[in-house]
């Protein structure tokens, strides 16, 4: 008996979690190490050497990511946010904690979410992120603006932890 009230209050922790506005089904499917797949990626430049993806959970119904990729030219770059689905423009740091811009995310659908990127408040990048049914493999489709035009890039990760 004792067994079943703790199962039974465990599965409503749970559920309160999927259900409070701050920690849906489609941030946690996130939660993880994924690794940049160049082969299954479509790319209008040179790939880089590697891409590393962490999400996280940081509490209260927000996400932690930090990015690491090393470009084509052997380029280190790392990009941080500390950020929850709910639309609102977050910071986006680089390495030195400075403030590079900003991320909003939404969520759109179980497996997905979409997100706008945005330097001195112009838009630089709208997408959407998805994680297939099984949960190995993390597709992120974005439009990517500059001055001169935009562009459309398809990058695939597979999760590693």
């Amino acid at each position: 008996m004792v067994r079943l009230r703790r199962l039974i209050a465990n599965c409503a922790i749970a559920a309160s979690l999927f259900a409070s506005p701050g920690v849906r089904a489609n941030e946690t499917d996130k939660f993880g190490e994924w690794h940049f797949d160049a082969a299954r990626s479509e790319l209008t430049e040179p790939p880089p050497q590697a891409d590393v993806r962490i999400y996280e959970d940081a509490g209260e119904g927000f996400i932690r990511s930090i990015h690491r990729i090393v470009s084509a030219g052997g380029e280190e770059s790392v990009t941080t946010y500390v950020a929850r689905a709910d639309g609102t423009d977050y910071p986006l740091y680089d390495a030195a904690k400075h403030v590079i811009g900003t991320i909003a995310l939404s969520p759109d659908s179980p497996k997905s979410q979409t997100f706008v990127t945005k330097r001195n408040g112009i838009l630089t990048a709208r997408g959407k992120t998805t994680i297939s049914p099984e949960g190995e493999e993390m597709t992120m489709v974005i439009r990517i603006y500059s001055a001169a035009n935009s562009r459309i890039i398809r990058t695939v990760f597979k999760r590693i932890r």
